[in-house]
């Protein structure tokens, strides 16, 4: 895959090693830090591995803030990125951070959005600028 190349990428991947940490409550609203690991399939193969800060109301998650360094291949071709993820609401996006990548990922601008299916699946789509 050529770094020019701007087209979309999809696959999925597992959350594997969720450990969370609640650090305040306030107001019915608990903060919390979690790291995890994911494993993705699909056009990236390979490991995530994630620091997530949350904020969780009462009706349930309400954002999250992340950095998470992915560490494989695209297409085969090997490299590491950092995504830096910031959601409130779905869908859950993550940018591209174009001055920690390397070797396929070295200065590639792009956004990947994540969607969970009805079976609790977690899918990726990963367009490049």
């Amino acid at each position: 895959m050529s770094v020019e190349s701007t087209t979309p990428v999809s696959g999925t991947f597992e959350v594997a090693d969720w450990d969370s940490h609640d650090y305040q409550e306030t107001d019915g609203v608990t903060f919390a830090r979690a790291t995890l690991n994911k494993h993705y399939a699909g056009a990236l193969q390979g490991t995530g591995t994630t620091t997530v800060l949350t904020a969780t109301g009462p009706g349930g998650p309400a954002a999250y803030v992340a950095l998470e360094r992915f560490t494989g291949t695209l297409h085969g071709e090997p490299g590491s990125a950092v995504l830096r993820h910031s959601v409130a609401e779905p869908p859950a996006t993550a940018v591209l951070v174009p001055a920690a990548g390397d070797g396929i990922f070295a200065g590639r601008r792009g956004v990947l959005t994540i969607e969970i299916d009805a079976q609790g699946t977690h899918h990726y789509a990963l367009a490049f600028d």
